[in-house]
């Protein structure tokens, strides 16, 4: 997940203030946007520019190359007490605090923060002793953090010098972990001759003299009766995480009870019974979940790893896909295959017996020895000779391994009973569609909690089973005619397939976003609906599979959520077939190598993109395929209708008829990812692996 800065520094001379020289203590706390806690009527959705996992790894890299000997350490949720029994329970006080994350965006009164059960929590600013109980020697708050944060934190005591550094812009997007970075190195440098401020003010003239204000950071520093500075006794060296498991660091799921929020509904009773039967009455350690398109198969299975990883159930986590499509670490086609997956765990010495045999028995030996958690997704798209030596060799695995496995289909559908007995000792969840009445009523719920908050009332009341607030479907406040056209969008498409009322909130939530009238986006995506985007059902079209039909909603968000700069720089990336620089794009683009991160870091945080540990920006494969194949396709209808798209063109209406037919899962994850206050396991695991 993070890659040290690894040389051999000379130590520097013991400082003369006294201060021994010692690996500085770091702790980072990250915690993301939460949608539904924002007041009516809604405001414009303020688009983070990065994900959760994004802004931990650019953090990091920022301590990185501040050439600090360093120890740093995540904290897996932010709530008003996690940070605190963190800095209780652990051995050294912790020298630099970072919080990341939404900061005080909503009150310039109170910290956001999360309450523990995947809600928001807010803390007055007045009492930030209590969420910080010892006081760091910095504190650095990166978000969207107002200066009365900095303030208050250093008028209380909290720490005595406070940073704040406004990421959400685009300036700060592009340059504020630089300049965190260039501030450490700024003490190294002097000897700790220079103090926090000094340092501050010299790389902000710095940054001036570039003709790159720095307008996104503000220091605070607090009165010597109040919180008398300590100079960072830094010494020169490497930073580590004390963690290096990429899965680890990610944030806790919460409580699976409260599986009620925008982007998982419906969903909970499954996730306790399978909670309760490996965890609690440790009753089975293999699981099958099985279920329709869009019936949540792969969320519940990346929500239960999750689980396991945050609360230390397990030591090892190996998630993979048998999806040949799949963006995923590992893919899973044979039962080579599989025993790759655990290459790292496998050390083979004797010769004496067959090959299999030993890789088998060293295989089995050493998962007895560790606490693991093996998750295959997609059983349906093995192939049938494979299927069998996969099962015979997953039904060996010692008890104290945890096997996850999803499979297209209903608990009756014959891949499903042949996949239970194969693996016969594995407890079968089907997941049941929901109808469409339920379909709408949470389809309304959801759309109410965006539109007028939870403290809305009108005359349409619907009850919910998933819900114990009451009645919660409001929607007397619309007009006549938006509300028959929502409820003919439900009675049209919600409940058909899985959970497909999930796409059509995130449709409204675009429309949101981009302060485009609901009405607008339902008559859109109504008029769009039986058009045909390329997508077909023949062999020689491996890309385009029929359960894509029914994302129409993301697809339609998808012409809301990026920018036309964006969508050019995605295409642009497509067309030249070779990861580039950011240089080397702004080049290609005729954009500001600014300009170009900037873009780079939505596209990144959205998926769309990736990036090798050098920097390279490049489409992930699985967008990059179907971009190609529906640009060609695009491309010859066109020609033969005399259209207006070629592929040397970026114009805007051409652009929207390919993206939106373009990865359309992909859109999905991303609009979880954002939109909803879960933010989708699937992504997190994702975001994970394009981590290391």
């Amino acid at each position: 997940m993070f890659s040290s800065i690894s040389t051999e520094p000379e130590k520097l001379k013991k400082p003369t203030n006294g201060t021994e020289p010692r690996k500085i203590q770091v702790v980072i706390a990250c915690g993301r946007p939460l949608l539904h806690v924002r007041s009516s009527p809604l405001p414009p959705i303020s688009m983070p520019t990065m994900s959760l996992h994004l802004e931990r790894h650019k953090v990091q890299s920022a301590l990185s190359a501040s050439g600090i000997e360093m120890e740093v350490q995540h904290l897996p949720e932010f709530t008003r007490n996690s940070l605190a029994m963190h800095i209780e329970e652990a051995e050294d006080d912790p020298d630099i605090v970072v919080m990341c994350g939404s900061g005080t965006s909503w009150d310039d009164g109170k910290l956001l923060v999360e309450d523990g059960f995947a809600s928001a929590d807010l803390v007055n600013l007045g009492d930030l002793h209590l969420v910080v109980p010892k006081r760091p020697r910095l504190l650095v708050a990166i978000g969207n953090f107002s200066h009365n944060f900095g303030k208050l934190a250093t008028e209380e005591g909290v720490a005595p010098v406070v940073i704040i550094l406004n990421d959400t812009e685009a300036a700060g997007s592009a340059d504020s972990y630089e300049f965190l970075s260039l501030v450490l190195k700024g003490l190294v440098r002097s000897n700790e001759k220079m103090t926090i401020q000094q340092s501050f003010d010299q790389v902000a003239q710095r940054f001036q003299e570039e003709k790159r204000p720095a307008t996104y950071a503000a220091i605070f520093v607090a009165l010597r009766a109040v919180a008398p500075p300590r100079p960072l006794p830094v010494i020169q060296g490497t930073c580590r995480v004390l963690d290096m498991s990429g899965m680890a660091a990610l944030r806790s799921r919460q409580n699976p009870r409260v599986f009620r929020q925008l982007g998982f509904d419906g969903r909970s009773q499954e996730m306790w019974a399978i909670i309760d039967g490996m965890e609690r009455s440790c009753a089975y350690n293999k699981v099958i979940i099985c279920g329709s398109t869009g019936s949540g198969r792969t969320e519940i299975a990346a929500q239960l790893v999750l689980w396991m990883i945050d609360r230390a159930k397990v030591t090892c986590a190996i998630c993979a896909s048998c999806d040949k499509q799949a963006d995923v670490a590992h893919s899973v086609r044979d039962v080579n295959s599989l025993y790759d997956m655990f290459g790292a765990l496998l050390t083979l010495g004797m010769a004496a017996r067959k090959q299999d045999d030993l890789r088998k028995s060293v295989l089995l030996r050493t998962l007895r020895s560790i606490r693991a958690v093996l998750w295959i997704d997609d059983w349906q798209c093995l192939a049938d000779k494979d299927k069998v030596p996969i099962a015979k060799l997953l039904s060996e695995f010692p008890s104290n391994v945890r096997i996850i496995i999803t499979c297209r289909g209903e608990k009756d559908h014959l891949q499903v009973q042949n996949l239970q007995s194969m693996v016969p000792d594995a407890k079968l969840f089907p997941l049941p569609d929901l109808n469409a009445a339920l379909s709408q009523k949470m389809f309304f719920t959801h759309m109410e909690r965006i539109m007028f908050g939870d403290d809305h009332v009108s005359d349409i009341e619907f009850e919910n089973r998933f819900h114990k607030s009451g009645p919660c479907s409001k929607l007397g406040d619309l007009d006549k005619e938006t509300r028959a056209l929502l409820k003919d969008t439900c009675d049209n498409r919600l409940g058909t397939f899985g959970q497909s009322h999930v796409l059509a909130l995130h449709l409204l939530a675009a429309s949101s976003a981009a302060a485009t009238s609901i009405r607008t986006v339902l008559s859109r995506f109504k008029d769009e609906q039986e058009v045909e985007y390329g997508f077909a059902h023949g062999p020689d079209e491996p890309h385009c599979r029929s359960d894509a039909l029914f994302l129409w909603p993301a697809m339609c968000v998808a012409h809301y959520f990026l920018s036309e700069e964006q969508k050019r720089l995605t295409i642009i990336l497509v067309r030249v077939g070779a990861p580039l620089h950011a240089d080397e794009l702004a080049q290609v683009s005729g954009y500001t190598p600014k300009e170009v991160v900037g873009i780079v870091n939505v596209l990144y945080g959205m998926r769309i993109v990736s990036r090798t540990p050098t920097g390279l920006v490049y489409v992930i494969p699985a967008i990059r395929d179907n971009i190609l194949w529906h640009m060609s396709r695009r491309s010859r209808m066109e020609k033969e209708t005399e259209g207006m798209f070629r592929l040397d063109d970026f114009r805007t209406e051409p652009w929207v008829k390919v993206f939106c037919s373009v990865g359309a899962g992909e859109m999905l994850k991303a609009t979880l990812n954002y939109f909803s206050v879960q933010g989708g396991a699937w992504s997190e695991l994702m975001a994970a692996h394009h981590m290391r």
